[in-house]
């Protein structure tokens, strides 16, 4: 333990680096697309449909972001979330949900 009471991880190398924004390949096998976290910043993406509650898919819906939605990655936010744009309209999401969102690049 260090002084702030937090312990390091056993095995630091089982996930991606931090910063890192390249989209991760489907691995073999398996049925999951890229996120909108692993797209890099300036990239214009389309959404799929997300993987979370009804309550949130509801909202974001309201909010504009729904399935078939084009939208860009703007810049970083301080919690490791996103800022994405749809038209004129600008909105931060958290990484728990970057995570959850699958997005394919704009053609």
């Amino acid at each position: 333990m260090n002084l702030i009471g937090l312990t390091r991880r056993s095995q630091p190398d089982t996930q991606p680096p931090a910063g890192s924004d390249h989209p991760s390949a489907p691995t073999p096998g398996s049925d999951r697309s890229p996120t909108l976290a692993r797209h890099p910043l300036g990239s214009t993406v389309v959404l799929a449909t997300p993987r979370l509650g009804t309550a949130a898919i509801r909202r974001l819906g309201e909010l504009g972001l729904r399935s078939g939605t084009e939208v860009v990655i703007l810049h970083r936010t301080a919690g490791r979330g996103r800022v994405i744009a749809t038209g004129t309209t600008r909105i931060a999401l958290d990484r728990a949900t970057l995570d959850a969102w699958p997005a394919e690049v704009a053609r």
